[in-house]
């Protein structure tokens, strides 16, 4: 399986398919992008479709079975996933995601956006959320709340008391 992002007006991406290999293929056993693409417009009648990887993200290729391990297996794909809302930047060939908070700069390594000051997280393991008008990282839970925040079982219909 691959993903496509359809690309619109100012290189926004409006959708993102998944296509089976066979549409790599002219036919002829000659597999390339261009194939598939052609094979999406040709479907669709949409002229813009750009191959997207959902193992890149932040400029790296990511194991398939476990998403925390970087791999060499792959080269990174464009950047980023394409993700609906997100750009597609034909002169930095990447998927660029929509930028969250204006003080945030892109990465030019990454294409992602960053914010004006690092997430504590990866100093203290705790979980913060950005406060745009205070230009800074508030705690939201411990590592130990998270931790047990993430182990408690959703509440469903059944469960509630209505």
């Amino acid at each position: 399986m691959a993903h496509f992002a359809q690309i619109g007006l100012n290189n926004i991406v409006k959708n993102v398919v998944v296509v089976s290999e066979d549409y790599f293929d002219d036919g002829s056993g000659n597999l390339s992008e261009e194939n598939a693409r052609n094979r999406l417009v040709k479907e669709t009648g949409h002229l813009t479709w750009i191959q997207t990887s959902c193992n890149t993200r932040h400029g790296k290729y990511w194991d398939c079975d476990d998403v925390s391990i970087e791999s060499t297996a792959k080269p990174p794909l464009r950047k980023n996933f394409a993700v609906i809302g997100g750009t597609y930047d034909a002169d930095r060939d990447a998927f660029i995601p929509p930028k969250q908070f204006n003080s945030w700069v892109l990465d030019e390594d990454t294409c992602d956006w960053v914010p004006p000051i690092p997430d504590p997280h990866l100093e203290d393991g705790n979980w913060y959320d950005w406060d745009e008008t205070t230009q800074s990282w508030v705690l939201w839970k411990t590592a130990a709340e998270y931790e047990e925040f993430i182990q408690t079982d959703p509440v469903t219909e059944d469960d509630s008391d209505a």
